[in-house]
């Protein structure tokens, strides 16, 4: 029993951090991207995504691409479609999912009755009759939640090398709440250097 007191924050700590979205971001190259004062988004310049060993993504929201333009703009950077220094690349991945872990059952009960009124099954004289239910007890509260997986990429318009790269992953929302992919931007880029 001591054993599993004394282990136990260990293990707590271990199973929130197993299910916490991860936010990592690293600079490459020891540069620093404040030495640059433009950028671009790939899509809005004249570059070719394949000179970046890249494809674009065709399922980004178009409120991720203004969200990453205005936390560029708020870091200081101007946005400049024909010159850029930077050249920002964005790709991500989203799905819908439930924490639903066990459904429930349908069980069917035999009831006999000599007469009168059984529950769900209308009038009945002497008969044998089965009354289906489901059992919720087992089945834990669902509620659908948004899962996504994203990767900003920053890379120098001139050597075409990578500067910046920010990913979130297993990044989960309650579904009703606002866009998944504007706020994977927020969480990568609150940690830009």
């Amino acid at each position: 029993m001591k054993t599993i007191k004394r282990n136990l924050p260990l293990l707590l700590c271990i199973l929130m951090l197993n299910c916490a979205s991860r936010i990592k971001t690293k600079t490459l190259n020891d540069q620093n991207p404040f030495d640059y004062r433009t950028f671009a988004y790939l899509t809005d310049t004249d570059f070719n995504a394949s000179t970046y060993n890249r494809e674009l993504d065709s399922n980004l929201d178009e409120s991720a691409i203004q969200q990453m333009k205005i936390r560029m703009n708020k870091l200081g950077f101007a946005m400049d479609s024909k010159n850029p220094d930077l050249v920002v690349f964005i790709s991500n991945a989203n799905s819908i999912g439930s924490n639903l872990q066990k459904d429930g059952t349908n069980s069917a009960a035999s009831q006999s009755a000599s007469s009168g009124m059984m529950p769900y099954s209308g009038s009945s004289s002497s008969t044998t009759t089965k009354r289906y239910t489901t059992t919720t007890s087992s089945t834990p509260t669902t509620r659908p939640f948004k899962n996504g997986n994203m990767v900003i990429e920053i890379f120098n318009a001139k050597t075409k090398a990578l500067v910046w790269v920010g990913t979130a992953k297993n990044f989960k929302t309650d579904i009703a709440g606002q866009n998944l992919s504007v706020m994977m931007v927020d969480e990568i880029f609150n940690e830009f250097p």
